[in-house]
C-alpha cells in the first residue's frame, strides 16, 4: 500500500468553531431552563450541538517535529499526516504516531587483505529512516 496525505487542516480554525458549537449548546440549556415552562426542542438542539462539539473535537491532534500520523478511519488506512504543529483531521479516527528521525550505524574498521596480500580497511555507514510506529498496526491493503 502507497503513502498518501490525510485530510488535515490548522486546528485553530476549527477549534473556534469548536467553541462555538459549545457556546451555542450552552445558550440553548440556558434558553431552556430560564423560562417558566422548559422548552424540549431547545434542550434537544442542546444535546445535539453537545454531540456536534465532541464529534469535531475527536479531530484535533498535535504533531511534533520530525513525527508523523497514521490516519486510520474504521479499520482503514486514509492517510499520514507530515505536517507539524496543532492540527484537526477527520473525526473519530486513531492516530498513531511514528518517528522520522534518521537512524545510522557505523561499523568498526576491519583490516583485510586483498588478493593479492595488500592491506585493506573497510568501515561502513548506514543511515536510514524507519518509521517505528507506537502502535502494532495491520494497515490491511
Amino acid at each position: 500500500m502507497k503513502e498518501r496525505e490525510a485530510l488535515s487542516v490548522s486546528g485553530w480554525g476549527i477549534l473556534v468553531l469548536d467553541i462555538a458549537v459549545f457556546a451555542l449548546a450552552a445558550r440553548a440549556f440556558i434558553s431552556a431552563f430560564t423560562e417558566s415552562t422548559t422548552n424540549e426542542w431547545l434542550v434537544v438542539g442542546g444535546s445535539a450541538l453537545i454531540i456536534v462539539g465532541v464529534v469535531i473535537a475527536s479531530g484535533f491532534t498535535q504533531i511534533e517535529p520530525n513525527i508523523a500520523r497514521v490516519v486510520i478511519f474504521l479499520g482503514r488506512y486514509a492517510g499520514t499526516i507530515r505536517r507539524t504543529g496543532f492540527v484537526w483531521t477527520v473525526p473519530l479516527t486513531t492516530k498513531p504516531s511514528y518517528s522520522l528521525r534518521l537512524r545510522n550505524f557505523e561499523s568498526e574498521t576491519l583490516k583485510v587483505n586483498d588478493a593479492m596480500g595488500n592491506p585493506i580497511e573497510v568501515a561502513a555507514v548506514v543511515v536510514w529512516r524507519a518509521p517505528q510506529v507506537d502502535n502494532v498496526l495491520d494497515l490491511g491493503g
